[in-house]
């Protein structure tokens, strides 16, 4: 098969590249340093394609685009889904374009990407992850559109596994086929493997930590000693470029001006514990979670006045901003949390935003049910025994006890269940994590996922060549 590997980097992933080699044909591949870990001269069929060219729109070395066709209204017009998304997800690399400048660079985007298509013919497209990072993403809707394969493992924190797929908003179609495999069946704790048996203790068991390990590693990248260092390396490289008065003077007017954790404590309220409540954690964004995994509902905004219009009697929203998203962009406001992005929350009606440092298990544990666009709080929740409501694509979203909702309509029905003591049996999970279990691949994909997992370098490559060398034979 004629394959494309995009956003395809590090040592890993080449190797398991170099294995699929052997018996397909690797046409494209995007990713970063690739001279640095690969050794070109091997695969002498293949264009290579650095990142940081692709992100800036740059054609890579040897494509000849002179007769590559610019899109037309009709093209972009069956591509509209995708622009509004990449429009949101260029909040994260491209925050200082205009909306204009922004349109035009997409326009440029599905030129090029659809004449790569057209030109190369590719089988089918493998992503590492579900493609966020605007180019790919293109990639993935042009190949979709024209019924080309795309492959990708999503990282699902259970065991440090994943699950491979073809179509984040379908998810894993093995999952699926274990699921039925299942059916009718009921399942100990014993019919578990062992790191799942131990992810399902940790969870259902034991009290809990408010974050997953992955998340905290990143907190504390930018907290305590490793702060210091951040704020240490930024005041030599501005005395380094002689910026350090201007931002002496901009660190001083910060002290006095508005600021997200201002505003956030301006408007929060104490949790009400006797209150019946959704519990709504808000994403960190920009990230993949939201964009585009949350469709619409990366305006979680949105989100949040569906639940308060849906909402029965006497039931109240509580809001918790995510413990990362202060962290790596500072206190600043900027596209994701804008000035009064907090006080618009508050102003919902029936709609409490609490402290950041509220437990979210606590949260979860007192609350009637908690809902999300894709977040893993929505998949603790049913571990104990609390309904989600999920609005986006998570990965655990066929799960009993886990709903799909996309407007007032569909919440409010589910609310009325939950009105009606619905509750979450613990064995429909257990038999959920079995077909998981089954359809799901130890290993990982990116350096989070690396720094977390038990599974050693050469056993990663094995399972990943393998998943992947089942999923291009299955037609």
């Amino acid at each position: 098969m004629r394959l494309f590997f995009i956003e395809w980097s590090g040592p890993e992933p080449v190797r398991v590249t170099a294995e699929l080699s052997k018996k397909h044909d690797i046409i494209y591949w995007s990713g970063l340093d690739l001279e640095k870990y690969t050794d070109t001269s091997t695969f002498p069929g293949t264009i290579f394609h650095e990142y940081a060219d692709a992100l800036a729109g740059r054609p890579a070395r040897g494509v000849a685009t002179e007769n590559f066709i610019y899109p037309g209204e009709d093209l972009l017009a069956e591509l509209s889904e995708t622009e509004s998304i990449v429009l949101t997800m260029m909040n994260k690399k491209y925050e200082w374009m205009e909306v204009l400048e922004r349109k035009d660079f997409y326009y440029k985007l599905v030129w090029y990407w659809e004449g790569v298509l057209e030109t190369y013919a590719p089988d089918a497209i493998i992503f590492p992850i579900i493609p966020h990072t605007v180019y790919d993403f293109v990639i993935y809707a042009l190949a979709q559109r024209r019924g080309i394969k795309t492959i990708m493992f999503d990282f699902t924190r259970v065991g440090h596994r994943l699950l491979l797929q073809n179509d984040f908003k379908e998810g894993s179609r093995r999952l699926k086929q274990e699921m039925e495999n299942v059916r009718g069946r009921h399942f100990t704790l014993n019919d578990l493997s062992p790191d799942v048996q131990r992810y399902y203790e940790q969870e259902a068991v034991a009290a809990g930590n408010d974050k997953p390990q992955d998340v905290q590693g990143l907190i504390d990248r930018y907290t305590g000693l490793n702060r210091l260092m951040i704020k240490f390396r930024g005041v030599f490289a501005s005395i380094k470029d002689l910026s350090i008065f201007k931002r002496g003077v901009q660190y001083i007017i910060k002290q006095f001006t508005s600021n997200l954790k201002k505003e956030h404590s301006r408007f929060e309220t104490a949790v009400n514990w006797q209150e019946k409540f959704i519990y709504v954690p808000l994403h960190y964004q920009p990230e993949c979670t939201t964009s585009p995994m949350g469709g619409v509902f990366v305006d979680q905004i949105l989100m949040i006045e569906i639940l308060a219009a849906s909402l029965p009697k006497g039931w109240v929203v509580y809001v918790k901003e995510h413990p990362f998203q202060w962290l790596p962009r500072g206190l600043n406001y900027f596209n994701y949390r804008y000035r009064g992005y907090y006080e618009r929350i508050s102003k919902i009606k029936n709609v409490k935003l609490v402290p950041i440092g509220t437990s979210t298990f606590t949260l979860i544990k007192q609350a009637q049910a908690v809902a999300t666009a894709t977040g893993t709080a929505g998949w603790e929740a049913v571990f104990r025994g609390k309904p989600a409501l999920c609005f986006g694509y998570p990965w655990y979203r066929h799960c009993l006890g886990v709903f799909k909702v996309s407007d007032v309509t569909s919440c409010r029905q589910v609310l009325e269940k939950i009105v009606g003591s619905l509750a979450v049996d613990h064995r429909a999970v257990i038999d959920y994590l079995a077909a998981f279990d089954r359809a799901s691949v130890r290993g990982y994909v990116e350096y989070y996922g690396r720094e977390i997992s038990t599974v050693s370098e050469q056993e990663n490559i094995i399972n990943l060549v393998k998943a992947l060398a089942a999923e291009l034979e299955h037609s």
